[in-house]
């Protein structure tokens, strides 16, 4: 499933629980409005639901459709009887998601553009423009390779390391991935579970590999004996989520806290 696949199937989910409709009637609902691989998968939730087990473990054993983050989400709002928030909140994660994956395509073809722009440019001024089937030839090449590699490193430039890099967008997903980190943190406060967890479940969720470390070093860290804001400060984490980390320790509204910086990270 693709991220807003997945934001659609939270928010209908969100809706439908809202609505007083039962959760094994919601998935079943739902099942019968997709196709293919997903139908597949959520008419086995269904099962499972429908016998009793929670939607998280029903989803767990269909780990390969359902991401880790979602499940883990779930598993705890089940626990605090919060289940269509989370459907909510998830909703809002993954689409934030596609908004980034989106951007990141716009990125990664303007390169490809402007190469062929400069390279029919530059025969022109070099006075070779009779040559222009060659240059159709290059331009023509170029995009080949742009969308060859587009494809084949699709997953890196969406959510690898690299991404962070681009020009135009790096810094934009910085902020957006710090924002969700926040937000889901404050979720699993919120809803009981351990720090040291909730830490480790966003890690999962995270594809980028210098911060995923971090994350699953802080989450040690908290198991050590470490507050929150001391985990942070460890692994250079940004100050502004830091000091909000450090207000809410003190207040007992560490949720609060969180939700702040993500909203104003989002703003900047």
């Amino acid at each position: 499933m693709n991220y807003d696949q997945l934001a659609q199937f939270c928010h209908k989910m969100r809706n439908l629980l809202d609505s007083g409709v039962d959760i094994s009637k919601a998935v079943q609902m739902l099942a019968d409005e997709e196709s293919g691989a997903f139908r597949t998968a959520l008419l086995r939730v269904y099962e499972d639901v429908n016998y009793g087990k929670p939607v998280s473990e029903a989803m767990q054993k269909n780990s390969d459709v359902f991401p880790e983050m979602l499940i883990s989400a779930l598993s705890m709002a089940e626990m605090v009887g919060a289940l269509p928030k989370a459907f909510g909140r998830m909703s809002d994660f993954f689409h934030n998601k596609d908004l980034r994956r989106k951007k990141i395509i716009r990125a990664s073809i303007y390169p490809v553009i402007v190469l062929g722009v400069l390279i029919i440019a530059f025969l022109a001024v070099a006075g070779v423009f009779h040559f222009f089937k060659i240059a159709i030839m290059i331009v023509a090449l170029t995009v080949a390779v742009g969308i060859v590699a587009f494809v084949l490193g699709r997953k890196v430039l969406f959510e690898g390391d690299m991404a962070v890099h681009m020009p135009f967008v790096g810094k934009a997903l910085m902020r957006e991935e710090y924002a969700d980190l926040c937000d889901n943190l404050a979720m699993f406060y919120a809803g009981g579970l351990p720090l040291d967890v909730a830490l480790e479940s966003c890690a999962a969720a995270t594809g980028y590999g210098v911060l995923k470390d971090k994350l699953n070093k802080a989450a040690a860290s908290v198991r050590g004996g470490n507050s929150l804001s001391d985990a942070f400060r460890q692994q250079n984490l940004p100050v502004e989520i830091i000091n909000r980390i450090r207000v809410g320790e003190t207040s007992g509204e560490l949720d609060k806290m969180l939700e702040q910086a993500a909203a104003n990270y989002r703003l900047g």
